[in-house]
């Protein structure tokens, strides 16, 4: 990858001029207008190389402080647009994946989808046994607790005194002090170590605008002084959810939880589609077959026209992955044999080997994996590499590879899936993937909600409002 390090350090000059605490206060006006004039890149740059440049003590006095801020937001900028202009003569339209991975930072689909989808799935009683163990807090105290804590700066604002969030008032209730406190340690970091862990992470190449491995992810609240800082709140709600994997170390193989894992996340999958279920759906659990030597997909969805057979995927990729231009091998192996796996389960389907599931050849064949983070799949199953590997597989099950050519792939994710279950409730498998082929669908034209909204409130908030009730 090319340095740029050279190019960046007049705006380091300029991050060095400027009082951390002024800066943070510009970001987080920026961040709360509603018609945005800063790329959300640019404003994360900024915030991470301010808490590495920029001063924090407060006596700085400047002859123009406007000046030096304009300053930084078009040297930032200029730094920007050289980077994207060397991507685009380097690897063409691979720019593309750069601005695709940074939208995932604000697309959290429905609010309490989000929130009950990692409930759910580490309410499962191994994985919330395994997470006391490890983090000596429940897991419901800690969600509960972040949920807290993530409402308080997402509407309210990015410093927050620590005491208001350790009160003895609330020591018999979710909230106390212990309870808050071990949340805290999870979540957040001193400013001084979290300056030290960006100076060693922070880059200056291609990627000096991806930022999804560093400190401020993982640690998305800063403590310094007894207040505390979190100018992305969407971070915070990311690591509270889906970064409860890598909290709990469910990816470390010592604890075999990958299994759990899965099936905690084949259940999640059911529970969206019985909530979208439409009159004229059937809906089957996995199926042993073949004395239980084989299995089925992990969900079969029948209607009147069509037969959609459903994996359900996991694997947590790798940062490298995501880029795509560089996705790892580990990575594509997994994908290749989740769709290896679709269409082998097809292929008995379709020669009667399945006793519980008759085949029906008037029924469009609709083979989907639905995996739980984003991968940009609709880009990545037209891959070459991908698909001759799935077909070389095919061969060497003695199945036809012709499948995967006559049968469209849908390689979604749980978040997409969310909301597209609800528009194939009411129009079919078939007509809603007709549309999309032909790029008739407008997703405006149907009305999509957020349908775990009543268990966000059995599970969590009316327990809650009963215990300061006493």
């Amino acid at each position: 990858m090319d340095n740029f390090f050279d190019n960046f350090r007049p705006i380091r000059n300029t991050f060095r001029k400027l009082n951390l605490w002024d800066v943070l206060e510009k970001l987080y006006k920026i961040n709360r207008r509603n018609n945005k004039t800063v790329l959300p890149e640019i404003i994360e740059f900024i915030y991470l190389n301010s808490i590495i440049y920029s001063p924090d003590y407060i006596n700085i006095k400047l002859k123009n402080p406007e000046f030096e801020w304009n300053k930084l937001l078009r040297q930032s900028n200029d730094f920007q647009s050289m980077i994207d202009k060397h991507i685009i003569e380097k690897k063409g339209f691979d720019f593309l994946y750069k601005f695709m991975l940074n939208q995932l930072k604000s697309n959290t689909n429905h609010y309490h989808l989000h929130l009950y989808r990692y409930y759910y799935i580490f309410s499962n009683a191994v994985l919330s046994e395994h997470f006391f163990k490890l983090k000596g807090i429940s897991f419901l105290d800690f969600y509960t607790c972040a949920m807290w804590i993530h409402s308080k700066f997402d509407k309210k604002t990015y410093v927050i005194d620590k005491s208001y969030f350790l009160r003895k008032a609330n020591d018999n209730t979710t909230f106390s002090i212990k309870n808050v406190s071990q949340t805290l340690d999870i979540l957040s970091t001193d400013l001084h170590t979290l300056k030290l862990n960006l100076k060693q992470q922070l880059r200056y190449d291609s990627n000096a605008f991806i930022t999804h491995e560093y400190e401020h992810i993982k640690k998305p609240i800063f403590e310094s002084n007894e207040k505390l800082y979190c100018l992305f709140p969407d971070n915070l709600l990311y690591q509270y959810t889906a970064g409860i994997y890598y909290i709990a170390e469910v990816y470390d193989y010592k604890h075999k939880l990958n299994n759990v894992f899965g099936d905690s996340f084949e259940c999640y999958v059911g529970e969206v589609l019985k909530k979208n279920q439409s009159k004229n759906m059937t809906i089957t659990k996995e199926i042993s077959f073949n004395r239980n030597q084989n299995k089925t997909s992990d969900w079969i969805i029948q209607d009147e026209e069509s037969v959609a057979f459903i994996e359900c995927k996991t694997k947590r990729l790798k940062i490298i992955s995501k880029k795509y231009e560089d996705i790892s091998e580990s990575d594509i192996s997994s994908l290749v044999d989740a769709i290896v796996q679709v269409f082998k389960v097809f292929h008995h389907y379709r020669n009667g080997d399945i006793k519980e599931l008759k085949y029906n050849s008037k029924k469009l064949f609709i083979p989907i994996i639905v995996t739980l983070e984003e991968w940009f799949a609709g880009f990545i199953i037209n891959d070459d590499n991908i698909i001759n590997r799935v077909k070389s597989n095919l061969r060497i099950l003695n199945i036809d590879e012709k499948l995967i050519d006559k049968y469209k792939l849908h390689v979604i994710s749980i978040s997409k899936f969310e909301t597209d279950i609800q528009i194939i409730k009411e129009l079919g498998f078939k007509e809603y993937y007709k549309r999309v082929e032909n790029g008739n669908l407008n997703i405006d034209d149907f009305e999509t909600v957020s349908f775990f909204s009543k268990e966000i409130d059995d599970v969590i908030l009316t327990p809650l409002e009963k215990q300061f009730l006493k």
